[in-house]
């Protein structure tokens, strides 16, 4: 595959959620899917591996907390098998109604036509330095 494919193929499971086609979005993903959150929960880093596990994550977290939940992407390139996106996620919190704005950086790794590990990233510079230093 080449980058741009990579690109499309991230930039898609985006667009999937969106139109609330979940099951492209799980389609997209592999399963031994691992899931990097760094720095999003009091600064630490947490894993989640095995696709029914993330899938759970997004579950707990995207949708119990969450309603009207859309991404917009700013930015796509990739670089090899690795796609850096820098994406809005703007929502209202299910139980108060208040609009929510998070601004995230996210590094996708595509391995045979499905992403198989995601790292999110709060702090948009740190994910690009990490990209930078593969």
């Amino acid at each position: 595959m080449s980058a741009k494919v990579e690109v499309e193929l991230v930039v898609r499971q985006f667009e999937s959620f969106n139109a609330g086609d979940f099951a492209a979005v799980a389609d997209a993903y592999a399963e031994d899917v691992t899931l990097v959150l760094n720095g999003l929960f009091a600064g630490r880093t947490e894993t989640v591996t095995g696709k029914p596990e993330v899938l759970d994550w997004f579950e707990d977290v995207v949708f119990k907390e969450f309603v009207d939940s859309r991404f917009d992407v700013e930015e796509s390139r990739g670089r090899g098998a690795r796609v850096l996106i820098f994406a809005t996620h703007r929502a209202r919190g299910r139980h108060s109604g208040v609009p929510v704005e998070q601004r995230f950086a996210y590094i996708f790794t595509v391995r045979e036509g499905r992403i198989e590990r995601l790292e999110v990233w709060a702090d948009r510079g740190a994910a690009v330095e990490a990209l930078r230093g593969d």
